[in-house]
């Protein structure tokens, strides 16, 4: 055999005997899902703060095991990254349970945390089938992550508030390994499924406004919409109370027709807050948690304080409105964050704050005796005349007691003088 072939049918050998280990120890790919070129838009990203980034990834090449999720933001940061199988729409799909979930944060980084700086690689510790998947990203706490927006990808779809993002991809890939072990089950490692959402527009108010006092109007209210996870409070972002302490009326409605309407209905929530934010120029983040599960839709809350209470002003946003004593405060919108639990039992029970009631005269009381039974139990009607027969008798057995003792005095003080007559 020529020296040729022989070195042609030992590479053979060779590959054929590698060819198993090559399948075990597979690398992972990273599959870019987005376009490098700009949004055509001309925006740079989307946040966290400003609504609900989600975007559905078409998973190709492997078993789907991980992600890479971009850096940008400024610490503190705290995100959830919540992963459904795609299911016939984006309402269908977050209706139904997550198959992982997971946080990425950051709570010592100084300044700002560019893309590429230090980006997330999570890992599922699972792997999932190629298909269709919606990843969405919720503000947990502190300052929200921003997602780079970039031109279309034949392969990913972006949403914005539950609206297909037109034209637009988010900087993000998958790690597929084609290699991995099927396994779907469930990986779900966040605590609390509390999610919060911005409440108000991004950026300043039209008419330069910083704030709004609450003592100026009877009341103030806010009007938004819950899209995604079941209404269990609000926040108000960021709480200024001059004195540092005030007592907050707030009520929540269930949205009607109009402003009217609503609130002519009887709230749902109805309670006396009682806030702190720490003095005079503090500033704090303030949770109000319901203790209650309300269904998606739209709502109304209603605030009223005379304890120098200000709310931030910030810009319109789309979905939100803000009230000044019942009218439309066109210029801008009420720095307020919604509370949702992605996955908490609907609990619609109404909340109210006890109404103070008028003391009730006092009644006589009873003074105890001892227990009875049955055949020594008196017929009605026979306590009274029992309680007169016992209050005669006591008269009777007081007076005996006086005429006696003087009685005794009579025939001492007549001993002592004949005694002293002897003598």
């Amino acid at each position: 055999m020529k020296k040729t072939t022989r070195l042609i049918l030992l590479s053979l050998v060779l590959i054929l005997c590698l060819a198993p280990f090559e399948g075990l120890h597979a690398e992972q790919s990273v599959i870019k899902m987005y376009n490098d070129e700009a949004a055509p838009d001309g925006s740079r990203f989307k946040n966290t703060g400003e609504g609900i980034v989600a975007v559905r990834l078409n998973v190709k090449g492997g078993k789907f095991v991980g992600l890479v999720v971009p850096s940008w933001y400024a610490a503190p940061m705290s995100t959830a990254l919540i992963l459904y199988k795609w299911d016939t729409d984006y309402g269908t799909t977050i209706s139904g349970s997550p198959i992982f979930s997971d946080m990425i944060e950051d709570s010592v980084s100084q300044g700002w945390v560019d893309p590429g700086e230090a980006d997330f690689t999570v890992d599922f510790n699972r792997a999932f089938a190629e298909g269709e998947y919606l990843l969405v990203y919720y503000r947990l706490s502190g300052n929200p992550l921003h997602i780079p927006t970039h031109a279309a990808h034949p392969d990913s779809i972006a949403y914005f508030d539950q609206e297909v993002y037109e034209n637009v991809s988010y900087r993000v890939s998958c790690i597929v390994d084609p290699a991995a072990e099927l396994n779907e089950e469930p990986n779900n490692n966040i605590d609390s499924q509390e999610v919060i959402i911005a409440a108000y527009g991004n950026g300043p108010s039209a008419d330069g406004l910083s704030y709004i006092s609450v003592g100026n109007y009877a009341s103030v209210a806010h009007k938004f919409t819950v899209k995604n996870g079941k209404f269990t409070g609000i926040v108000f972002n960021e709480l200024f109370l001059e004195a540092g302490y005030g007592e907050i009326e707030l009520k929540v409605y269930k949205w009607k027709d109009d402003y009217n309407t609503t609130t002519s209905q009887t709230p749902i929530y109805h309670n006396i807050i009682e806030a702190e934010s720490g003095g005079p120029g503090q500033y704090e983040n303030f949770y109000v948690r319901f203790d209650r599960a309300y269904a998606l839709g739209d709502y109304l809350i209603e605030i009223s304080c005379y304890d120098g209470l200000n709310l931030w002003a910030h810009a319109t946003k789309e979905g939100v409105t803000s009230y000044l004593d019942g009218e439309v405060y066109e210029e801008g919108t009420l720095k307020i964050d919604i509370i949702e639990n992605l996955f908490a039992e609907l609990d619609e029970r109404p909340v109210y704050t006890p109404e103070p009631t008028e003391t009730p005269e006092p009644t006589p009381t009873v003074e105890s005796t001892p227990t009875q039974t049955a055949a020594e139990t008196e017929k009605p009607g026979e306590t009274d005349k029992k309680g007169e027969k016992d209050s005669g008798n006591t008269g009777i057995i007081i007076g005996v007691a006086v005429v006696a003792v003087i009685a005794v005095a009579a025939i001492v003080y007549i001993i002592i003088r004949n005694s002293k007559g002897r003598e």
